[in-house]
């Protein structure tokens, strides 16, 4: 059986997808668990904008490890797809304002090979499989 939490997970508390992490890996039949991920510096720019705009629905779910959380709680990631490096590899890019996609480009510009690779994998989706 496949559990999907896209678009839910951010918005727990640590306390509540610790819970379900337990729930999920206590049911023998749950063999795959499709959720989000967000690198910290995703988190912290999307903080602000959904302090602008989403105030009534802030991430709380924010661990400096994503994996690393999951790991400690007998779930490991059997596959992970960065939104960026998806996009680019379906020939989609995401779709984002003008003004962003100049910024991207200086930091591209300007940037380490690191920091550039870093902005490629700020968001993805990962299927985690039960220890």
């Amino acid at each position: 059986m496949l559990v999907l939490t896209e678009g839910v997970v951010p918005y727990l508390t640590e306390t509540d997808v610790t819970g379900l992490a337990g729930d999920l890996r206590r049911e023998e039949k749950i063999r795959y668990w499709i959720t989000d991920y967000f690198s910290p510096q995703a988190i912290r720019s999307g903080d602000k904008l959904r302090a602008k705009f989403m105030r009534n629905a802030p991430f709380q779910f924010k661990p400096a490890d994503w994996f690393g959380f999951f790991g400690a709680l007998g779930w490991r990631p059997a596959e992970v797809r960065f939104v960026w490096e998806e996009g680019e590899r379906l020939k989609r890019p995401i779709p984002l304002p003008l003004r962003v996609k100049l910024l991207l480009a200086l930091a591209g510009l300007f940037g380490s090979r690191g920091r550039q690779a870093g902005m490629k994998r700020f968001a993805a989706y990962m299927c985690l499989v039960p220890d």
